[in-house]
C-alpha cells in the first residue's frame, strides 16, 4: 500500500536535534548585536559586558543542577565533553579498568576503545536486558556490582540511553561505587552522560555526586556547538587544547558568548520545567505507543524504563533505511537510531546487545517542546498505512510515492 504524502511535515527528531527555543533565541538575541562583540577574557567595558553574561549562564546552569558554578565548563557539544571527561580519568593510570555500557553513545564507546588499543585501560562492557525482559534496555546495578575490580578507575554511566530511551538507574549505580571506594584505597571516577536525561528524568543527587557529567545544549532546544562538561573542582584534567588557559585551562579557545548564554537558558528552562513539560510529552508518547497497537510496531522499552519523549520501535521482517525514507516522504521526520553517524544508516551496536534481529526495521521517534497531538496522529497513521503495506507484500518495498 502506498503513503499519501503530506504537506505538513512532522518532526520527531529531538533526540538528534532539537528547534531553537524562541526563549532561547530570545536570550541570545541581544549578544549577536555587534554592540556586543567583545571576547570575555578582555578587561575593557565590552569584555567585561561579556563576562558577565558568561558567568551569569554558568551561574543558572549550577542553580538548576544544584552544584557550584566552578564545575561548570563550557565545551562544544556533549561529544567533547565526553571525550574529556574520559581522557581526565584516565590520565596517568597505565592499569586502569574502565565499565561502561555496550548501547552508551559513540562519543564514549570510541575514545575508551581506542584507548584499549593503546594499552591505557582494560573495558568491560555492561550489557542490558534483552528483548523480551520487562527490564529491556536497563542494566542493573548488579552488573555493575559484578565487574568491579580493586583496579577500576572509571564507570561510565548513561542516564537515558540516546537510541532506546531506558532511563538508567544510576543512583544505583553510584551507590554501588560508593560502597566499592569505602573498600578500596581509591574513589572511582564516575562520569555520567546526561545528554538525554538532563531535564526529562530527575537528577535528584546524581549532578551532585558524580566526578564529571555531559551535557548537550541543542538536544535541549538550545542552540548547535555548546554543551557542558561539569567536572569537579579538585580534579585536573591535561587537555589536548593549549593556549589561552580558558575554563580553568580544561578548555582553551575563545568562549563564544551567545551559544552560552543559549545555553545557560536552555538548561535552566528545560530542568526547571521538568516536570509539567514531561507531563505533557508523556500524553504524547502514550497516544503514539496506544495509536500502534495490532500494529507490526512494537515499542522497545516498556514503562517505566522509557523515558517519554523517545519511543523506539521495531518491525519484522522490515528494513530500516527503506521505512525511514518512506516516512521522510510522508512529511514525518524520525530517525534510525544515534544521529552521529555523518547521515550514515549503520548497523548499531544495539541490535546486538538487547538481541534484536538483524532483519528487524528500528525506529526512534523523539519529541520535544514544539511537538503537538496533530504531529503523532500524522506519525500514526504513516506507520500504520506503512505496516499495511507491509503485511500485504511482506517487504517495505511497496512503501512508495
Amino acid at each position: 500500500m502506498a503513503l499519501e504524502p503530506n504537506r505538513q511535515s512532522v518532526y520527531l527528531d529531538y533526540a538528534a536535534s532539537a528547534p531553537l527555543h524562541p526563549k532561547v533565541r530570545e536570550a541570545m538575541d541581544p549578544w549577536l548585536d555587534p554592540v556586543h562583540a567583545g571576547n570575555p577574557s578582555a578587561v575593557h567595558r565590552a569584555g567585561r559586558q561579556a563576562r558577565t553574561a558568561l558567568e551569569d549562564a554558568r551561574d543558572r546552569i549550577a542553580d538548576a543542577l544544584g552544584i557550584h558554578p566552578l564545575d561548570v565548563l563550557f565545551t562544544s557539544g556533549a561529544t567533547e565533553a565526553n571525550n574529556l571527561a574520559i581522557a581526565g580519568a584516565l590520565q596517568g593510570d597505565a592499569q586502569a579498568h574502565v565499565i561502561a555500557g555496550a548501547t552508551d553513545h559513540p562519543s564514549v564507546i570510541e575514545p575508551l576503545t581506542y584507548a584499549q588499543t593503546q594499552g591505557r585501560c582494560t573495558l568491560t562492557w555492561c550489557t542490558p536486558m534483552p528483548v523480551g525482559n520487562p527490564d529491556c534496555g536497563v542494566i542493573p546495578a548488579e552488573h555493575v556490582t559484578a565487574a568491579l575490580t580493586p583496579q577500576t578507575r572509571l564507570v561510565v554511566g548513561t542516564l537515558v540511553t540516546s537510541e532506546l530511551g531506558a532511563i538508567q538507574p544510576i543512583s544505583n549505580w553510584l551507590n554501588a561505587m560508593s560502597v566499592h571506594d569505602e573498600q578500596a584505597n581509591h574513589p572511582i571516577w564516575s562520569h555520567i552522560d546526561a545528554t538525554q536525561g538532563i531535564g526529562r528524568v530527575p537528577l535528584e543527587d546524581i549532578a551532585a555526586r558524580c566526578t564529571s557529567m555531559a551535557i548537550s545544549a541543542h538536544k535541549l532546544g538550545g542552540p548547535q556547538g555548546v554543551g557542558v562538561c561539569i567536572v569537579r573542582r579538585n580534579k585536573t584534567i591535561i587537555s589536548p587544547i593549549l593556549g589561552g588557559g580558558q575554563e580553568r585551562g580544561i578548555r582553551s579557545g575563545t568562549i563564544p558568548v551567545a551559544l552560552c548564554v543559549g545555553a545557560g537558558e536552555a538548561i535552566a528552562h528545560a530542568v526547571n520545567n521538568q516536570q509539567r513539560e514531561q507531563q505533557r510529552i508523556q500524553v504524547l508518547s502514550d497516544s503514539l505507543v496506544d495509536g500502534l497497537t495490532g500494529t507490526s510496531w512494537t515499542p522497545t522499552v516498556r514503562s517505566p524504563h522509557r523515558v517519554a519523549n523517545i519511543v523506539h520501535l521495531t518491525a519484522p521482517d522490515t528494513d530500516t533505511e527503506t521505512a525511514v525514507m518512506a516516512l521522510d516522504r510522508a512529511g514525518v521526520y524520525v530517525s534510525a537510531g544515534t544521529a552521529c553517524q555523518s547521515g550514515a544508516l549503520k548497523t548499531s551496536p544495539l541490535i546486538k546487545a538487547i538481541g534484536l534481529a538483524p532483519t528487524q526495521a528500528t525506529l526512534r521517534l523523539s519529541m520535544g517542546w514544539a511537538s503537538t497531538t496533530q504531529d503523532i496522529a500524522q506519525a500514526v497513521s504513516a506507520l500504520t498505512k506503512m505496516a499495511a503495506g507491509t503485511a500485504a507484500t511482506g517487504n517495505m518495498g511497496s512503501c512508495v510515492f
